[in-house]
């Protein structure tokens, strides 16, 4: 059998190289996976994010690097990553060295020349920067809010985690007077920006939020730290309240 040129073997590392520096442009964290989802190959911020080293990550699972109160969802997800298709632009949480990281948009990629090889991008988000998957059943469709029934799991997991690490989570719920009552009196258009905005309120404002949820047009709850005070959940009612 012959032996690939040199030449040939240093064209391919170079287009590699070039890939992978395109892809920093858009991506904190890099990696490739097999058909298994083991990490076979992976670069940048994975230290910071997730504790290990580039090279100490190989041949782990990439859902264990995921938030455990998000695992079985990205799971779900990229179980349905299929040949040449791509994975839609979603919200996560990494298992971090220091608990759940901050939010990253997970991007991902299965190319149909290499069937055994899956290609994922992780990007930290501004606090400004907001993606709803509209066909995520845990969400609200017109908040982005966690809905009750999924915010309950999430924080029960969350909590349950938080203790382990000796760290403190605690639910908050604030109550919105007559919210609903002011919706029946506005316009669609008008109704629509509200829930968005409230919904970017509650889930960016505060950045020691760990998430948010609504239950009702009236009725809200903060999963957080310490680190959110009276005085942070009463800017939020505020802006509110005119």
């Amino acid at each position: 059998m012959a032996q690939a040129k040199p030449e040939y073997i240093e064209t391919l590392k170079k287009e590699r190289d070039r890939f992978v520096a395109l892809a920093f442009c858009a991506a904190d964290v890099l990696f490739e996976v097999d058909e298994n989802r083991a990490i076979t190959y992976a670069a940048g911020a994975t230290k910071a994010l997730t504790g290990y080293q580039p090279h100490d990550v190989i041949g782990k699972k990439f859902i264990d690097l995921i938030d455990s109160a998000e695992r079985e969802y990205v799971a779900g997800k990229l179980s349905a990553l299929g040949t040449a298709s791509q994975l839609e632009p979603m919200m996560v949480r990494l298992a971090g060295p220091s608990g759940p990281t901050p939010r990253l948009m997970l991007t991902g990629y299965h190319l149909p020349d290499s069937p055994g090889s899956f290609f994922f991008a992780l990007r930290l988000t501004s606090k400004d920067e907001t993606l709803t998957d509209a066909n995520d059943p845990r969400l609200d469709k017109e908040t982005g809010l966690f809905n009750k029934q999924a915010f309950t799991e999430l924080a029960a997991r969350r909590i349950n985690d938080a203790e382990t690490d000796g760290l403190d989570l605690k639910i908050t719920t604030l109550r919105l007077e007559e919210m609903g009552e002011l919706r029946t009196r506005l316009d669609e258009e008008t109704d629509r920006e509200l829930m968005r905005t409230l919904g970017h309120c509650f889930a960016q404002g505060v950045g020691t939020t760990e998430a948010a949820a609504k239950f009702d047009d009236e009725n809200y709850g903060i999963l957080h730290g310490d680190g959110l005070s009276e005085k942070d959940m009463n800017w939020q009612i505020e802006f509110f309240g005119g």
